[in-house]
């Protein structure tokens, strides 16, 4: 009778009522009583919580609105809100039970909180001399092969225009890599890279419009634009 008389108490003190109210609550059909206990009848942070709500209820029983009084309260101190770990299935009075965030998450992009968007129109600047620069690589190769002087000039044309479009590609490819908080690494590395050196190739090739090394210069800046902007669109879609 002794032993029977303990059990009863051990599995009064979990008080199921209040376990399947949280379950209605949060609609959480498989939660136990290590929501709100460490070992019946023992409580931890969460469940302590709980009965203090409670109390400050003053309510003779558990509610849904006593839960939810407490949703937005760290019980665990873990730095994740009662009702934040409950939706995701930890535990809310246990630290060492949290959400994880996975390093691979690329930073949320909200483009349209602000006049001018987080991308600062980079994606649509970069085109420009993107486009300019292989067409530019393309009219210097059709002048070589047709012996044709008018080819070159509108290559080296191209170019120059190219060139000047770079500037605010630059300007508004490091604003957009600040304000949507990249870290400079993977992809985002590799494409500045290319970048950088596209463009350098295509300064340099300007220099060498007259002389024989245009050719292979620009030949060079075009393929790397290319590249380049592979990667950048890497990382915008995957």
């Amino acid at each position: 009778m002794l032993c029977v008389l303990v059990c009863t108490s051990v599995l009064a003190s979990a008080n199921p009522k209040i376990l399947e109210k949280f379950k209605e609550t949060y609609g959480k059909p498989k939660a136990d009583c290590t929501v709100c206990h460490t070992q019946p009848p023992k409580r931890n942070e969460y469940g302590k919580a709980v009965e203090g709500a409670l109390d400050q209820s003053g309510a003779n029983e558990i509610t849904a609105q006593v839960f939810q009084s407490i949703e937005k309260s760290d019980a665990d101190g873990d730095g994740i809100s009662n009702g934040d770990e409950i939706k995701v299935d930890t535990m809310p009075g246990d630290a060492k039970s949290k959400p994880v965030q996975k390093a691979t998450e690329t930073p949320k992009k909200d483009e349209g909180s602000d006049l001018i968007p987080k991308h600062s129109l980079h994606p649509a600047i970069i085109h420009f001399p993107i486009a300019l620069l292989a067409v530019a690589a393309l009219l210097q190769v059709f002048s070589v092969r047709k012996s044709d002087e008018i080819y070159h000039k509108a290559s080296v044309i191209n170019l120059a225009i190219a060139l000047i479009c770079s500037i605010g590609a630059i300007i508004s490819g490091i604003a957009a890599w600040l304000r949507l908080g990249y870290v400079l690494e993977g992809n985002l590395l590799i494409h500045l890279i290319l970048a950088s050196l596209s463009i350098l190739s295509g300064l340099a090739a300007y220099f060498q419009r007259e002389k024989p090394a245009y050719l292979l210069l620009i030949a060079a800046s075009g393929i790397l634009v290319l590249i380049a902007g592979h990667f950048g669109g890497t990382m915008v879609y995957g």
